[in-house]
């Protein structure tokens, strides 16, 4: 039987940007569909001005300037379609396949969450992550299943900042070795309660598709 030990990739800590919009700073990470990359965060994030996205790049923030957007109206979700990285080097992501789904999810298994809490970052990262600073890790464990696209409920405390993170499993498949899938987008935190609270990816996925 494989570990159950999850331990963050190149495929998932490359996808991770540290954002930007007005004076809010969160997480997102970047997924493809179509050969088409999408930045995917919280939809509380970016709302007040989702065309004027930036991310961190070295000592700067440079623009996003995504092709389109979207925001899901009843859930903690947004995505930008991004126009390519012509001119926008820092923002290169590669294209490696990674699953993105909550299916398989078992009642307690561990999960990272993988973002820039209270700002912080990982600043000696040098070109590691195309001048990008590296993201920190969190984990937890999850403490519910998503039936009907319910809140993914997490075991972990939140601080501010990881909104918009990826919620990173590893499959439960032997056949699939240590693969990591993205289950979720981290959305908010139930304080006194000590669980943080996770969009499914679906939701992502769905409005990728209204795109």
């Amino acid at each position: 039987m494989s570990s159950t030990l999850i331990l963050p990739t190149t495929n998932i800590l490359y996808r991770v940007l540290k954002i930007k919009c007005g004076d809010s700073v969160g997480t997102g990470f970047v997924i493809f569909k179509d050969n088409t990359g999408f930045l995917v965060t919280a939809k509380h994030v970016i709302e007040s001005a989702p065309g004027m996205t930036f991310y961190r790049h070295g000592d700067s923030w440079l623009p996003v300037r995504p092709r389109m957007f979207k925001i899901n109206e009843n859930h903690d979700v947004a995505v930008l379609q991004l126009a390519g990285y012509e001119g926008h080097p820092g923002l290169q992501v590669p294209d490696y396949e990674i699953g993105l789904s909550t299916r398989g999810l078992l009642l307690g298994q561990q999960v990272m969450i993988i973002g820039f809490p209270l700002g912080l970052e990982i600043k000696e990262s040098g070109d590691m992550n195309f001048g990008r600073p590296m993201p920190l890790v969190k984990v937890g464990f999850l403490s519910n299943l998503p039936i009907k696209g319910e809140p993914l409920l997490v075991d972990a405390h939140m601080n501010k900042g990881f909104s918009g993170s990826p919620v990173v499993v590893k499959s439960p498949s032997e056949s699939d070795g240590n693969r990591l899938s993205i289950c979720g987008i981290q959305s908010s935190m139930l304080v006194n309660e000590g669980f943080a609270l996770a969009v499914p990816i679906e939701k992502a996925i769905e409005l990728i598709d209204t795109l």
